[in-house]
C-alpha cells in the first residue's frame, strides 16, 4: 500500500502513530514493573535492590515516547505545509 498523499491525512495517521507510541510506553515502562512487582517476579536483581527488567522497560518507555515526540513535530511540520500561507 501507498502512503497517503494528503497532507492532512498523513498527518492525522502520524498523530495516531505518536499517540499509539505514547500507550506503549505506558503500558511496558509503568505496566510491566506493576505487573512484576505484584506477581513478585525478580528477573535480573542488581546491586541497587531494583530489578534490571524495570529499567529496560523504563528505557523503552522512554523511547517511545521520544518517538512520540518526534511523530508529533513530523505530523504538526506536514500539516503547516498543507494549510494555506496566511500572508499571502
Amino acid at each position: 500500500m501507498s502512503p497517503p498523499t494528503d497532507p492532512v491525512e498523513s498527518a492525522k495517521r502520524l498523530r495516531f502513530l505518536a499517540m499509539n507510541m505514547v500507550v506503549a510506553g505506558l503500558i511496558v515502562g509503568v505496566g510491566l514493573p506493576v505487573l512484576f512487582l505484584l506477581l513478585r517476579i525478580e528477573v535480573a536483581p542488581t546491586s541497587l535492590g531494583v530489578d534490571a527488567a524495570w529499567l529496560v522497560a523504563f528505557a523503552i518507555m522512554i523511547f517511545d515516547f521520544v518517538l512520540a515526540w518526534v511523530f508529533w513535530r513530523r505530523a504538526s511540520a506536514v500539516q503547516r505545509g498543507a494549510m494555506p500561507d496566511k500572508a499571502a
